[in-house]
């Protein structure tokens, strides 16, 4: 899992981070795509990291 400080980024050369999350921090991106924002519901983000693909092998990820 990896996090990113959104303002430590933009101040070092990538400023569409804050454009695109700025006003919707904390998010969380899962996969790649945005799951959640502003609130993060534990449960649901726990049960989706176990659905997801992050970090399986290819020939072991859920369809």
């Amino acid at each position: 899992m990896m996090t990113i400080d959104v303002d430590v980024a933009a101040s070092t050369g990538n400023p569409g981070l804050r454009a695109e999350f700025g006003d919707r921090l904390p998010v969380v991106l899962l996969d790649g795509r945005e799951h959640s924002y502003w609130e993060v519901d534990e449960h649901r983000l726990r049960a989706d990291i176990a659905r997801s693909t992050f970090g399986s092998p290819p020939d072991k990820r859920l369809p």
